[in-house]
């Protein structure tokens, strides 16, 4: 086929959108069962803030790190031509997979302020944004259209670890790994 007819093709954010989706249902059971572990050495309350801020803690890099695997295997694609760049495809996916929390959020909210439809949709809820179970406790104590705001976690975890994920720059290996200036690297070499 010659190159003057080569198109790149479009990348699905299906898998993308399934592994936010994954990773909120891991986190809602692993937030419990964090709950039940820390209840053995604290009380109730503290038990749910400790395993709530763990969860979120987990989750947050759970989307982080695939966003980043994900943004550097399509940095290579874009770079042998096999893809079209596209800045916001981080965002895109982080958003897409929120149509569910909104979905939730909605009849969470419409539940709380009249009781209808139904008690199952809180229930979904709050087991759909499982490690938020604190943060979402206090926004009901203020209004529920707080709920609103979890929809961000997700898209902007995703879209900044697309986005350096993307670029090769890891954080991580900032973190772990200092340069040594370069007078220092000549002396242990002479």
């Amino acid at each position: 086929m010659p190159d003057s007819d080569y198109t790149p093709t479009k990348r699905s954010l299906a898998p993308q959108i399934i592994t936010i989706l994954i990773a909120h249902f891991v986190f809602a059971f692993a937030t419990f069962f964090l709950m039940y572990f820390f209840s053995l050495f604290l009380d109730e309350a503290a038990a749910q803030t400790v395993a709530s801020v763990v969860s979120i803690i987990l989750f947050i890099a759970m989307v982080y790190v695939e966003a980043w695997r994900v943004g550097g295997q399509d940095a290579n694609l874009v770079n042998f031509g096999h893809m079209e760049y596209d800045k916001f495809r981080g965002l895109k996916a982080g958003a897409y997979s929120q149509i569910v929390g909104l979905v939730l959020i909605i009849a969470a909210i419409v539940y709380e302020l009249t009781g209808y439809p139904h008690w199952i949709f809180l229930s979904a809820f709050k087991l759909f944004y499982g490690p938020f179970v604190d943060i979402i406790w206090l926004m009901s104590q203020a209004t529920p259209f707080l709920y609103f705001l979890l929809l961000l976690v997700a898209p902007c975890a995703y879209h900044i670890g697309y986005s350096l994920g993307y670029k090769g720059f890891s954080i991580g290996e900032k973190l772990i790994y200092k340069k040594k200036p370069d007078r220092e690297r000549e002396k242990k070499f002479r």
